[in-house]
């Protein structure tokens, strides 16, 4: 503890590099947007959780209070998220003087928001998965709330100590971590009966992504520094660059400009432009398709028009670059001289990744916390947030064909010398925790997926099942939703590529119903995480900006550091998986560190890489302990 404590030991009051940097006279500007953005998000929770629970009659008022603890606790974790995670986005803006400390953590924040409003729910579910199947059954029960309340717990307890310390851990590998606890801490309780821990193949799925990112932000950033020296500061970049900004309007350098970076630009354009618009669910995959037409117009007109047009806007930022390189190329690669901003188009860049990095951060770390609040929300009031009650009587249409193309599917399957059981889905979900195959897997899942088509045909929306069957419903589509994508993903079945589609396509109509994510949730994520940021960022952003390398920041490290932060964040956001925005950001500033021979402070480096190795371990204990005492609570 004593080294650790030298982390933070260099933050004395009045003596780190940021306390020069703090401008009092624009806090009153950032407290303003602040009071603003807190009043007018109040407003908006208040009113559809009002309305959401018009119409919801509780049984005591115990369900409410268990209901408000709850969420305070579940927004508390994201409170305390955002001093760890979301300050390292700020870090190298401040750095470089490119933002007044204020006015970059309330930016940062509203990036947050922006993120957190338009991300699509999968990371927050893919973190769900992992959790034993039997816990999440059985969230409106003790042993649900003890698992949440775990969680939750255990994973605010590591942040706030590695927070003291100034050590960025990672929140992601924290919330693995506990929930491998309670997983564990479950099955060892129940013995021999039955009860799943912990979904390995998904864990180590996580788990790789989690190890991975680090080492792809030290060497993906070092590298990034090294060619930005070479097509920058070498003499040979700048005397290229003087010619071509003398030549570039003459056509004997316009057209092979256009030429050589249309064709890859095109393509890079059509293979980045989903990942980019997929952050913003529906609606920026709904935007994304004119492009994508366009592309693919009469083959292959469309495409080579798509590469002219790349073509074009790849002249114009070589020659952007160019005039860069002519004026601020020995300036990129220096420290900060003063308090004086950089010249304008270093300081939009470092704008620009600060702004990625947090919008990434919200759509990806911002989920985590919301995927819990939705079980806090299923188990304490049910009636208004087990289903979907947005789900058009559209798209119950297409649930009720959808339903008949699976059951056809299914049907093909069915062992016939299974035998139907008293409860379908108790069989599907053991099928779910052992993932072994039973004679009678099949006909239970076919029983599940005929009996949720028929109930829904009945009822037409969500809103209109009855109260003290809404459970029910979404358990029964939870299971089937689940048992499919375990068969698939396990290859239990031989399924066609046409059965494998119509399988998808159920799965998708499904879980519209209960993977959903309300607005207000994601408000009130957001606000927790941006408030967050503005409370605890100044421990965080010290060790990032001033700790990890001997020398100060340089404009072209803190770039680097921030746009592969922001790259991997959105690659990881698109395929569903949750990544460490600490270690990706982190690991780059030390690698540009590294490749810039600016030489690393290892007692620094030592200290945050003993964090994030007894993170889980620690993690995973302090779960488990909880969820053991609130088991025994509980009884």
């Amino acid at each position: 503890m004593a080294d650790m404590a030298t982390t933070v030991g260099a933050m004395p009051h009045g003596g780190s590099l940021l306390d020069k940097k703090m401008k009092k006279s624009s806090a009153w500007i950032s407290g303003g947007v602040v009071a603003i953005a807190l009043l007018g998000g109040l407003a908006y929770i208040g009113f559809h959780v009002s309305q959401d629970l018009g119409n919801v009659t509780a049984s005591s008022a115990w369900a409410y209070v268990l209901l408000a603890v709850a969420l305070v606790i579940a927004l508390g974790f994201e409170f305390v998220n955002g001093f760890h995670d979301t300050a390292n986005a700020v870090a190298t803006v401040i750095y470089t003087h490119s933002l007044d400390p204020n006015i970059a953590v309330v930016w940062s924040g509203l990036c947050n928001l922006a993120g957190v409003l338009v991300s699509s729910g999968a990371v927050a579910f893919s973190v769900i998965t992992l959790l034993p199947v039997e816990l999440i059954l059985q969230v409106s029960y003790g042993a649900g709330f003890a698992m949440v309340f775990a969680l939750l717990i255990a994973a605010i307890i590591w942040n706030l100590s590695t927070w003291w310390f100034g050590l960025p851990a990672s929140s992601s590998h924290t919330m693995v971590g506990s929930i491998i606890g309670v997983g564990l801490a479950n099955q060892l309780m129940n013995g021999h009966s039955g009860t799943s821990g912990v979904d390995w193949s998904q864990a180590t799925k996580v788990f790789e992504v989690l190890l991975i990112s680090p080492i792809i932000g030290f060497c993906a950033a070092g590298l990034l520094l090294l060619l930005s020296k070479l097509f920058i500061l070498t003499k040979a970049a700048k005397s290229f660059a003087v010619h071509y900004d003398a030549n570039h309007k003459k056509l004997l350098w316009l057209i092979p400009t256009i030429a050589i970076t249309g064709v890859p630009g095109a393509y890079a354009f059509l293979w980045i432009g989903p990942m980019v618009f997929g952050l913003f669910g529906d609606p920026g995959k709904a935007a994304w398709l004119p492009f994508k037409q366009f592309a693919s117009w009469n083959p292959p007109v469309g495409l080579i028009a798509t590469m002219v047009l790349a073509g074009i806007a790849g002249w114009y930022c070589v020659s952007l670059f160019a005039r860069i390189v002519i004026e601020n190329a020995d300036v990129l690669f220096t420290s900060p001289k003063g308090s004086a901003p950089p010249p304008w188009p270093i300081r939009a860049l470092l704008i620009f990744t600060c702004s990625g990095v947090s919008f990434a951060h919200g759509s990806n770390d911002g989920q985590k916390g919301m995927g819990l609040i939705m079980l806090i929300l299923i188990g304490t009031v049910p009636t208004a947030y087990a289903l979907n009650h947005a789900v058009t009587t559209k798209d119950m249409a297409a649930f009720v064909a959808s339903s008949d193309q699976a059951d056809q599917v299914v049907n093909k399957y069915v062992n016939t010398t299974g035998i139907m059981g008293a409860d379908p889905r108790g069989e599907v979900t053991d099928y779910i925790r052992t993932k072994q195959l039973q004679p009678d897997t099949m006909l239970s899942l076919r029983e599940l997926v005929n009996d949720l088509k028929n109930e829904v045909a009945v009822y037409k929306e969500y809103k209109s099942v009855p109260a003290n069957q809404q459970t029910n419903v979404r358990n029964d589509m939870y299971v089937a939703s689940e048992a499919i994508r375990l068969m698939e993903k396990n290859k239990a079945f031989p399924f066609t590529a046409t059965e494998t589609k119509t399988l998808d396509g159920y799965r998708k109509q499904v879980d519209m119903g209960t993977k959903f994510i309300p607005g207000w949730v994601k408000v009130a994520g957001a606000l927790a995480l941006g408030l967050g940021t503005m409370v605890g960022w100044k421990r965080i952003v010290v060790t990032v900006g001033e700790k990890i390398g001997k020398e100060h920041l340089t404009y072209a490290q803190g770039a680097c550091a921030e746009l592969v932060a922001m790259g991997t964040i959105m690659a990881a956001d698109n395929f569903g998986l949750p990544v460490s925005t600490t270690h990706v950001l982190n690991s780059g500033v030390a690698g540009t560190m590294a490749a810039n021979k600016s030489g690393l402070q290892f007692s620094t480096i030592r200290n945050i890489a003993a964090a994030w190795v007894f993170t889980l371990p620690v993690a995973a204990l302090l779960s488990g302990g909880l969820f053991w005492l609130f088991r025994q609570v509980s009884h």
